[in-house]
């Protein structure tokens, strides 16, 4: 083996010294950057733990190992019967969760007294396939929003968000709107609500059963027009004018009117009010008024009606007697007034009694109807007067036709009581215009043409002659 020559040894010893300085000064060199990163790393963490714990809001953050990295002073605030940070960094979850169990204010989870190890098993689920937005409630009252997140290779971490008053808010809300609903189905009226936009919010189970509607029919969302439409096709309303108004109003977009009556099929008459919010939606209210029209036509009919007859009495009798001589006096037409009174009653009265007087003058009142046309009518003045009103007469016969009918259904007798008793009538007869151009003119002087046929010895008829009926 050759022996080197003291300079290369030199050489050598002196490159490997180099060599030795340089892996050094390198090593060196990665220390410093390994320091450097090391540094930066532990700054970078410094940061986010930081910024974490200025959240608002409580985080924990869980290791690929399932141990307990980290929480923020949030977490603690809203679980303040957890140890310390320092204190139980490193323990697995199932441990960690066991200090919520053991201590107030925990999680309301049937579960958790039923079967502990179930519930542990539950929520370690959850570690490893979070909920986004779960709910969870505590014993203490509070509420919290969960926000749960799986970081690939790094961990799990949770974002509590307490939303107690919203919650709350919400729950109030609910009660308010349950109060109101049981408000609503208390009251005897029909309700309904609808939005600006026509469609039904809430509709109580009389405005339902008012209009047979199902609660299909009138479900949340249903567009007022079309329970309008389902009216008309139903025929639920009875369809006279006042009726056909008010279902083309809801089944349309014209104004609609503070109120309106209709009557149903079933025979109830309805006090209608359809009116708007102040945010435009449109509040329904039906009133059944059945008891009270019912009652206000028996007051009408009291004040309308002869009692005895059931014919018009005198306030009725005038009451059409000044429609029509308005419509024959825009028409240019005549009018009839016939005045009939029954000859010999009072002696039939005394004789046969109060009853049977009646009696005569009921069925008087039936023959009479009997003659006339559909919109002429038969009235009991009272006592034993009676007056027939012939609209649009034809002059000069029809006055005069009609009167000797009248005197001809007194031919036949009459029964009373069982018995066959035979009477006669006096007519007087005035005419609109010539005779009268009022009503009280009118008949006062149909009344002085039957005075003259009194005169002329009964069962006949007389016309109304100025001066010869003085």
């Amino acid at each position: 083996m050759a022996i080197p020559d003291p300079s290369e040894a030199a050489l050598m010893r002196q490159s490997k010294a180099e060599l030795v300085d340089q892996v050094m000064a390198l090593t060196r060199r990665l220390k410093d950057q390994e320091a450097v990163t090391e540094q930066k790393d532990s700054k970078l963490e410094q940061q986010l733990r930081k910024a974490i714990e200025m959240l608002p809001h409580p985080v924990i953050i869980y290791d690929l190992d399932d141990c307990l990295v980290f929480f923020n002073q949030a977490y603690h605030d809203f679980f303040p019967y957890m140890p310390p940070l320092d204190d139980v960094v490193g323990i697995h979850f199932l441990d960690f969760i066991q200090h919520s169990i053991d201590a107030p204010g925990v999680v309301v989870d049937p579960l958790l007294q039923e079967d502990l190890k179930a519930y542990q098993a539950k929520r370690l689920d959850r570690l490893h396939n979070p909920q986004q937005g779960a709910l969870e409630q505590f014993t203490s009252g509070r509420w919290q929003l969960v926000s749960e997140h799986r970081m690939e290779g790094l961990g799990f971490f949770s974002i509590r968000q307490d939303i107690t008053d919203r919650v709350m808010a919400e729950h109030a809300l609910a009660a308010a709107e349950d109060q109101l609903r049981d408000a609503i189905e208390s009251i005897s009226e029909g309700f309904a609500l609808f939005d600006p936009q026509g469609r039904l919010l809430i509709a109580n189970s009389r405005y339902k059963e008012f209009y047979n509607y199902s609660d299909e029919d009138a479900a949340p969302g249903v567009h007022m027009h079309d329970l309008g439409r389902l009216d008309l096709a139903r025929e639920t309303v009875v369809h006279d004018g006042v009726a056909s108004d008010y279902l083309e109003r809801r089944d349309s977009d014209r104004k609609l009117q503070d109120i309106a009556i209709i009557q149903l099929k079933d025979g109830r008459i309805l006090a209608t009010r359809d009116r708007k919010t102040s945010s435009g939606g449109i509040v329904s209210v039906q009133e059944d008024i059945s008891e009270r029209k019912h009652a206000e036509q028996q007051l009408l009919l009291q004040a309308t009606i002869d009692h005895v007859t059931g014919l018009p009495n005198r306030a009725l009798l005038f009451d059409r007697l000044a429609q029509s001589m308005e419509h024959a006096r825009r028409q240019k037409r005549n009018i009839g007034l016939i005045f009939v009174d029954l000859d010999h009653f009072k002696k039939i009265n005394d004789l046969h009694g109060h009853a049977a007087g009646d009696q005569l003058l009921k069925q008087t009142g039936q023959r009479l109807n009997q003659l006339i046309r559909h919109g002429d009518t038969v009235a009991r003045l009272g006592g034993d007067e009676f007056v027939i009103l012939l609209n649009d007469v034809e002059m000069p016969g029809g006055p005069e036709v009609v009167a000797g009918k009248i005197i001809e259904a007194f031919v036949d007798p009459f029964c009373l009581d069982g018995h066959e008793t035979f009477t006669t009538a006096s007519l007087g007869i005035s005419i609109y215009p010539d005779d009268g151009e009022d009503a009280e003119t009118l008949l006062k002087n149909a009344d002085a043409a039957m005075y003259n046929s009194k005169r002329n010895g009964r069962n006949t008829f007389s016309f109304f002659v100025p001066g010869r009926n003085d």
